[in-house]
Parts: structure tokens; C-alpha cells; sequence
């Protein structure tokens, strides 16, 4: 399990898991992350994986068996 951090356009980050795909980019959240995610999904804050990387958008949450799986799109 490798564990990445995402940067939240308000400055906060989160770490998620099994980060997949680019358009659109899936990954798991582990339960100690879930509540920023969602607060971030809520907010519609913009993320990246990286500095000057890629920007995306939140488009989907889905609960499953104590995770979530994002599917984010970049944004134009």
C-alpha cells in the first residue's frame, strides 16, 4: 500500500491510497483521511497530486466497506 498526498486548493491535504487512472483519476481513502476528503468534496475545492501538476475536480464519493473512491476529472 503506497500512500499519496493530494493538496487541496485551500491549502489542507489529505493522504489517499492506490491511486489510479488520469482522466478520470480513481483512488482510495482511508478511514483517517475520509472526513477531509469529503470536507474538501463538500467545499468544491480544486486538487493536485503534485506542485504544478495537473489540477482536478471532484466528480463522485463512493462508500464501500469503510473506504471511499473518488473519481475526479481534470478541470479545463
Amino acid at each position: 500500500m503506497t500512500m499519496t498526498t493530494v493538496y487541496f486548493s485551500n491549502g489542507t491535504t489529505a493522504e489517499v491510497d492506490n491511486v489510479k487512472g488520469h482522466d478520470p483519476k480513481t483512488f482510495d481513502v482511508p478511514e483517517a483521511s475520509y472526513s477531509d476528503v469529503a470536507h474538501a468534496m463538500v467545499q468544491n475545492l480544486k486538487l493536485t497530486f503534485s506542485e504544478g501538476g495537473p489540477v482536478y475536480l471532484f466528480t463522485k464519493l463512493h462508500g464501500m466497506q469503510g473506504t471511499a473512491i473518488l473519481e475526479v476529472t481534470r478541470s479545463r
